[in-house]
């Protein structure tokens, strides 16, 4: 059985078409499933959506008070009967054959985690300078036509992302520091999980048959809500360092360092030559992100006995 989790929180007016373009795919009855959505503290409508809902097969409506996506994550699994869970968003348009493809990826392969293939699904215009960093920090996944290896996972998504769950309480679940909380733009959850699967040995595939679709609203196309994001990564990249000694956390620092001054002296040039294009805007991320992940790898080193 494929126990589907989505977790929500304040998206009603999106989760409706999430949870029927689930519904609506072909192919459902010939795979045993679940679905189990989350509610983790909505104050929206979104109990009003899930009641629409009662009675469709496999759906159950579940809540997890603790404010945070792992919180949310590891509710559904604790909750789950399937072998298999998988993690959709609740802003994701699922493909009319997803739950079959990520099915016969798992039958045919025997891998550990398979993530699909996300496509951004604007609600406006994008703007001209939305390149390539700028779609990922979107969770856009596009590795290709071909089922591959996903090494240690860094470009799979959990907004589309399925799992043996065998695998993950092997690993503890999702770190509860990490992803989502509230408003907090943190993530590297499934990241965490997917990079312990693979250095274990374990394998992460990209299914590019698995589709969904990423609907993104103009509140998301907006210049501050990159810097967030930015921010977010910087933080989220200092939570997973491994606990380490003096000469590794210095060496941290040193590489950081040296891609901070990098993106610096990159990015000022650019922002004279080229002003609100992409180039200058993704090397501010990347020298943003870089400053805040050197800020915390220093704070960590003044702290270490």
């Amino acid at each position: 059985m494929i126990s589907v989790v989505v977790a929500t929180y304040n998206r009603a007016p999106v989760l409706k078409d999430m949870i029927q373009s689930f519904y609506e795919q072909t192919g459902l009855q010939t795979v045993p499933f679940e679905f189990l959505l989350v509610d983790n503290n909505s104050n929206d409508t979104t109990s009003e959506i899930a009641r629409l809902y009662e009675g469709r097969p496999g759906f159950r409506y579940l809540s997890e008070p603790q404010q945070g996506l792992s919180y949310a994550r590891n509710c559904g699994i604790r909750e789950a009967k399937g072998d298999i869970i998988a993690f959709l968003d609740d802003d994701v348009i699922v493909d009319s054959s997803w739950l079959v493809q990520i099915q016969r990826c798992f039958d045919e392969t025997g891998a550990e985690a398979v993530g699909g293939r996300s496509y951004l699904l604007f609600e406006t215009e994008p703007p001209a300078w939305l390149g390539p960093d700028f779609r990922l920090f979107l969770s856009e996944v596009n590795l290709g036509d071909k089922r591959c290896e996903a090494g240690n996972g860094v470009r799979l998504y959990g907004l589309n992302l399925a799992m043996k769950r065998e695998m993950i309480l092997k690993f503890g679940g999702f770190n509860q520091t990490l992803g989502r909380k509230g408003e907090a733009l943190l993530g590297g959850e499934e990241r965490a999980l997917l990079q312990k699967n693979f250095a274990s040995g374990g394998k992460n595939l990209y299914e590019p048959a698995a589709v969904v679709k990423h609907r993104i609203g103009a509140d998301r196309l907006q210049w501050e809500y990159f810097l967030r994001l930015a921010a977010g990564a910087g933080r989220t990249r200092a939570l997973l360092d491994a606990p380490a000694g003096r000469i590794t956390q210095s060496l941290r620092i040193l590489e950081t360092l040296a891609k901070f001054t990098l993106f610096t002296v990159l990015w000022i040039p650019a922002a004279v030559i080229m002003p609100g294009r992409y180039a200058p805007r993704a090397l501010y991320c990347r020298h943003l992100r870089h400053r805040i992940l050197l800020t915390a790898r220093m704070k960590a080193f003044v702290h270490t006995r």
